[in-house]
């Protein structure tokens, strides 16, 4: 399966979400969300591999968005790790734009990249 340049240092689980579903991660589009994100004080941004990577230290979040450039451009991604009733957890809601074979793409890589998450953390 094609990588679609997700690094690997985005630590993630999804939950499938329409784009209908917007409210889900708190913003109408992944343009808004991550001006929103930009805006706010103690959030830090970097790029990587057609990703603008932010993390939120006040809500203990971690946003991945797409660049013009990636091919699930319009995407958001809002993931927490989090530990509950004995496990760790990582929580993820995905608003994507793009279209569902490639949306769905991402979300598999990312349930990947979670599962190796939960793994290391857990041992």
């Amino acid at each position: 399966m094609k990588m679609l340049g997700v690094p690997l240092s985005m630590l993630l689980m999804a939950m499938w979400l329409t784009p209908a579903s917007a409210g889900d991660i708190g913003y109408k589009s992944p343009a808004e969300a991550l001006a929103d994100l930009k805006a706010k004080p103690g959030v830090t941004a970097r790029e990587e591999n057609d990703w603008i990577v932010l993390h939120d230290s006040a809500n203990n979040t971690i946003w991945s968005i797409t660049s013009d450039a990636h091919p699930a451009h319009p995407t958001a991604l809002e993931r927490a790790i989090v530990a509950r009733e004995g496990q760790v957890l990582v929580e993820m809601n995905v608003l994507c734009g793009a279209s569902r074979e490639i949306c769905d793409q991402v979300v598999a890589q990312f349930q990947q990249i979670n599962q190796g998450l939960r793994d290391g953390l857990q041992n």
